[in-house]
């Protein structure tokens, strides 16, 4: 999230408050300390459409594919008829893709209906230019164009919904999360606006966003024993191995690989929509290329430098940034959950468990461990998925899909109302919200501030009362951004029906998500690699991983009666609590947080 004092975005040249809102959900959406829930989303309605018709061409191939087919169409259908800007743009086929979903769950897709839906998604697709270029002039009227300011709730929901729609199509375009992040300081520090009007420096910021690729050389320092035979080797296509910098660069490689001294710079020189991407793509390209020569050349030692640099030419100009690939290369698998782990490190563990099942850790341990070292995504995400499986119990004669979804969606369902509870809350504490009198002394609170010192449960009771949520609502009413995630969580949890529905939908988001994943995986095990593998589908997996862990060091913790435990007693103790949960949310109403925890019972 982006942090301004008051007096700096006082200081800012906004008409209204409606760019600051823009600024704050833009942020969020790209945000790594975000939930997922509020990230911008994995694909939008181009890239469902485009992966509709990979999934037809799977099913045609092979019949098995259906599943993958079915479950990408509903998304697609559901996206379309959610997505502000595909609702004018293709409302003429609205109507009739609604059609065709109505033999969506049928045995067997006739041929022509795979031809008609093909037809569909290729209309689709083809107005991706108009598609973007609607997106943009939608968003840009929002937050600058003349409206009714009073009508609060509908301008900041329009905003909302197309800021991430218009970060997801920018994500799935290749720009890099950090990028963009970075491209807010273009609205939020004056001396960017050069002497252009807040009007002129929005279009500014959208037009230098035109999703063009450009050629960027990325420079590595790399350190080796075989200095002679890498003297000798022929790299792939777009690298070339250098034993001196240019004269140009010795400002930029002195800093960037102090007290290094390569033996040699290795030069790749590649298309990417951004530098920050561009260097993550070239570390992948270096990888490739390390890992060739350790496996042919015995003995081979070799070290490329933690960071690297860019140079590269925008629009007449010549740039250098150093870029520090070890940071970025741990954001792809840091997520909130992830943090909590520092609570077991002085949890003596191993006692809790027997031999195999400590054995199953430690391996669990080392290929996360593994994850963190590698640039290749296709690396990280079989790390990832072998340690889900790991957590997961595969002892029925399931698929191994089936085995992971029994149980993961639901309790990452019952945990998510929590996370957004704990998430609004945090946000009041960042915000230095005071707490009104009159909620005090309602709610007999000791604190007068929004912290750490309050816990959910009573925060939890202060926004489902009515009048406690309207007076904080009050208290933040210019903190526009605040008041629309407090107001959006008031209206969640203060419905009892709207709660249960939201932890079915996050379940079914979990579930397709990871049918997604593991067509990745599948894609990467028997084919060599994936090409619709991106960073958000790693940063999800690590974030499902670091769920289970958790589980499963909260439950050896809480466990009284058991001892030398197996992950199959966690793993099938858990998923009885959990179904059991599910069941009887059926019949009562969620009156607070306790209703939504699991127990430990082994």
């Amino acid at each position: 999230m982006i942090k301004l004092t008051k007096e700096a975005w006082d200081s800012l040249p906004f008409p209204d408050w409606r760019p600051r809102f823009f600024l704050e959900c833009f942020s969020e959406s790209l945000s790594v300390k975000t939930p997922h829930f509020h990230q911008a989303k994995m694909m939008g309605v181009l890239d469902l459409a485009q992966e509709v018709l990979e999934n037809i061409k799977i099913y045609e191939e092979n019949d098995k594919g259906k599943g993958y087919l079915t479950s990408s169409l509903k998304e697609l259908k559901l996206a379309l008829e959610r997505d502000f800007v595909s609702n004018e743009i293709f409302r003429d086929i609205l109507e009739v893709f609604g059609d065709c979903a109505k033999n969506f769950n049928s045995e067997k897709f006739p041929k022509s209906l795979i031809i008609q839906l093909s037809i569909l998604c290729k209309r689709i697709i083809t107005q991706s230019d108009l598609y973007f270029e609607k997106l943009n002039s939608s968003l840009i009227s929002a937050i600058i164009d003349e409206r009714d300011l009073n009508k609060k709730e509908t301008i900041t929901e329009e905003i909302y919904s197309l800021t991430r729609e218009y970060v997801t199509y920018l994500l799935n375009a290749g720009y890099s999360p950090t990028f963009l992040f970075n491209k807010t300081q273009m609205l939020t520090r004056r001396n960017k606006y050069n002497g252009r009007n807040f009007r002129d420096q929005l279009y500014f910021l959208f037009n230098s966003l035109d999703c063009k690729s450009r050629v960027f050389n990325v420079f590595f320092g790399l350190k080796t024993n075989k200095k002679e035979t890498m003297k000798k080797y022929t790299p792939s296509k777009g690298i070339k191995l250098l034993r001196e910098i240019p004269e140009k660069h010795y400002t930029i490689s002195t800093k960037t690989f102090s007290k290094f001294s390569p033996d040699f710079y290795v030069r790749v020189s590649i298309e990417a929509l951004d530098y920050v991407g561009a260097s993550i793509r070239a570390s992948e390209e270096i990888e490739s290329e390390i890992d060739l020569l350790k496996v042919l050349v015995s003995k081979n030692n070799i070290t490329l430098h933690d960071n690297c640099y860019v140079d590269y030419k925008a629009k007449g100009h010549t740039y250098q940034r150093e870029v520090k690939l070890k940071i970025l290369n741990n954001l792809l698998t840091y997520d909130l959950r992830h943090s909590q782990l520092n609570n077991y490190v002085n949890f003596d563990f191993r006692s809790r468990f027997e031999m195999s099942s400590m054995k199953k850790i430690e391996g669990i341990f080392k290929n996360l461990r593994q994850v963190k070292e590698s640039a290749r995504l296709e690396q990280k995400l079989l790390g990832l998925w072998i340690s889900l499986e790991s957590l997961c119990y595969s002892g029925d004669e399931k698929s191994i899909i089936s085995s992971v979804t029994n149980f993961l969606p639901k309790v990452y369902a019952l945990k998510s109302i929590k996370q957004r509870i704990e998430y609004v809350l945090n946000l009041l504490a960042e915000y230095e919200v005071k707490i009104p009198n009159s909620v005090i002394e309602r709610h007999n609170l000791e604190v007068d501030s929004f912290d750490k010192d309050i816990s959910l449960d009573v925060f939890y009771e202060i926004i489902t009362e009515e009048q406690s949520a309207r007076d904080i609502c009050k208290a933040i009413s210019e903190l526009d951004f605040l008041y629309f995630r407090l107001y959006c969580l008031y209206k969640l949890i203060s419905n009892k029906k709207d709660i249960k529905k939201r932890i079915g939908y996050t379940r079914e988001d979990i579930e397709k998500q990871l049918y997604r994943i593991y067509q990745n995986r599948n894609n990467i095990v028997h084919v060599g690699f994936s090409e619709n593998l991106n960073h958000y589908a790693i940063n999800h997996l690590s974030d499902y991983v670091n769920t289970l862990l958790l589980i499963v060091f909260d439950t050896a913790k809480k466990s009284n009666y058991l001892t030398e435990l197996t992950l199959d007693d966690i793993a099938l103790s858990n998923q009885l609590v959990v179904d059991n949960k599910f069941k009887s949310l059926e019949n009562i109403q969620v009156n607070s947080l306790n209703d939504l925890e699991s127990t430990v019972i082994i």
